[in-house]
């Protein structure tokens, strides 16, 4: 959701591999940078 709308909305696979608007990747992005830097720069993915 941005500013109370729904941006995207799928598969959570789907959305995590290939988000379709740019404020989703914006967003996993962050996440996965705040990741890699609670883990001294290392990203670790499962799967």
């Amino acid at each position: 959701m941005k500013r109370g709308e729904m941006v995207e909305q799928g598969e959570t696979e789907q959305i995590f591999l290939a988000p379709r608007q740019d404020y989703s990747t914006a967003l996993i992005g962050s996440g996965r940078k705040t990741l890699q830097a609670a883990n001294g720069g290392r990203v670790e993915l499962q799967g």
